[in-house]
């Protein structure tokens, strides 16, 4: 079980229309020898840090379309993600694939000015992030660990899904 505490500033947070949590975690295991589809902590597998599965909120693929769910919002939404690495002992390289951060707070210092267009920001184990996204077009904004492995093999993916009209004017060139 793991968790992050954020200290709000005392006059509060901006309002956002979405507000979403996410854990990012390890799981260290092999099958249950007695028991048929149960799992038993694996040591070895712990020691070396090569975990049988990485996962957002305990389910691999679980916010996608398909399994529990992509995260919904509509164009022009302001969206906050709060993330905490509850490891044990991977880092994170929290990348969007089809987005940037527009800002960010590493280490959840919502104190500190933030960050501004941040690509891959960090997130050490026992650490939590703070990011806002701007979502001007419709489309499927993915969330992953840049540390691709965790994304094909280990089952780390998310997806927020972004209804609305399409808005080309935003490709045009200057």
């Amino acid at each position: 079980m793991f968790g992050t505490i954020l200290v709000k500033p005392k006059e509060g947070l901006p309002k956002v229309d979405h507000e979403f949590y996410i854990g990012q975690h390890e799981v260290y295991a092999r099958p249950l020898a007695e028991v048929t589809g149960y799992l038993d902590l694996n040591f070895d597998s712990l020691q070396r840090k090569q975990p049988a599965f990485v996962l957002f909120n305990g389910s691999a693929l679980g916010l996608m379309s398909g399994r529990l769910g992509a995260m919904k919002v509509k164009v022009d939404e302001t969206v906050w993600i709060f993330m905490v690495n509850g490891g044990a002992n991977l880092s994170s390289s929290l990348h969007l694939i089809g987005n940037v951060w527009r800002r960010c707070w590493p280490q959840g210092a919502l104190l500190n000015p933030p960050l501004k267009y941040v690509q891959t920001p960090p997130v050490p184990p026992g650490s939590c992030f703070v990011g806002e996204l701007e979502l001007p077009v419709p489309g499927t904004v993915k969330l992953v660990d840049h540390a691709l492995t965790h994304v094909v093999r280990k089952g780390l993916r998310a997806e927020i899904r972004v209804e609305g009209l399409a808005n080309p004017d935003i490709f045009k060139l200057f």
